[in-house]
């Protein structure tokens, strides 16, 4: 593992030193991250700190206006990149505290920074509510983010399957690669976990929100029994849920919801978008 990647470092660079806080200036105080940036703090501390330290500031920028949170944020720039925004958060959570049973446990599969975990403990409550990550770093960054429980474990572990049948989950399936390798059309997630086993654990349990990217195709997900909605932030369509079970409100059909100064949200059968033989005085954007 990479010396900047282990918790330790991470763990030393937010306790609060002086040390910590004039490295953590001197980055945010630079106009950019350059290579002589870079050489001259490895002069002053040690160079996984730095690169803690960096990716730590860009996640912070990178999360500005889609991660609100009440404390200070911990996360890297992937971390960023692949969590809900706050306010999708909360608007799937919002279903979560609708379906739930008084004393009925939900779990956040793959829980990642905490962001979707965040929400969930809002409005769930964090005794009822434990979040499952096998990265190291990424759990104990979601611990803090999201003030509730983190399991560090392997989804696939026989002690976390066994609570799929009694309990709500949220599940976010990697769509990285360990070589970084993106999702892309077709491969909606990494081989690992594919589509199929991901859909088979949301039916095993008493109700499950899948979180796809928004490019995925609807022919694989739709069914009789399930609601799939694509969520729009801010002009920005940022994902698609497969809601089963008691999660889903509208089974065998597709929401579009829109969240922006006001939320938006339709629930039907889409018709086939009509298809023009070529391009004449309007481009139109479905939406």
């Amino acid at each position: 593992m990479l010396g900047w990647r282990d918790s330790a470092t991470w763990i030393e660079l937010t306790n609060d030193s002086a040390l910590s806080a004039s490295l953590l200036e001197a980055i945010a105080a630079a106009p950019e991250e350059s290579p002589a940036l870079i050489a001259r703090l490895r002069k002053q501390f040690a160079p996984e700190l730095v690169a803690a330290a960096l990716e730590l500031c860009a996640a912070r920028k990178k999360a500005a206006g889609k991660l609100a949170t009440t404390g200070v944020l911990c996360a890297d720039r992937e971390g960023v990149e692949m969590a809900s925004s706050t306010r999708a958060a909360r608007w799937k959570a919002q279903r979560f505290a609708r379906a739930r049973g008084e004393h009925q446990r939900v779990l956040d599969l793959f829980c990642g920074i905490g962001a979707d975990l965040s929400a969930l403990v809002d409005v769930c409550g964090e005794s009822m509510v434990i979040g499952v990550e096998n990265d190291p770093l990424r759990a104990w960054m979601a611990c803090g983010n999201a003030e509730g429980r983190v399991r560090e474990a392997d989804v696939r572990s026989e002690a976390i399957q066994s609570l799929l049948p009694n309990a709500l989950i949220h599940c976010d399936p990697p769509r990285r690669d360990h070589r970084g390798r993106a999702w892309k059309r077709g491969e909606e997630t990494i081989e690992e976990f594919d589509l199929a086993t991901m859909l088979s654990w949301m039916r095993a349990a008493q109700g499950g929100a899948l979180k796809l990217g928004p490019g995925v195709a609807r022919e694989l997900i739709v069914s009789a029994d399930a609601e799939c909605e694509y969520i729009e932030v801010d002009g920005t369509m940022e994902q698609c849920v497969v809601w089963t079970g008691a999660l889903a409100t509208a089974p065998g059909t597709c929401r579009a919801t829109r969240i922006a100064g006001e939320t938006i949200t339709r629930c039907g059968v889409p018709r086939t978008v009509p298809q023009a033989d070529e391009l004449s005085a309007y481009l139109f954007e479905p939406c």
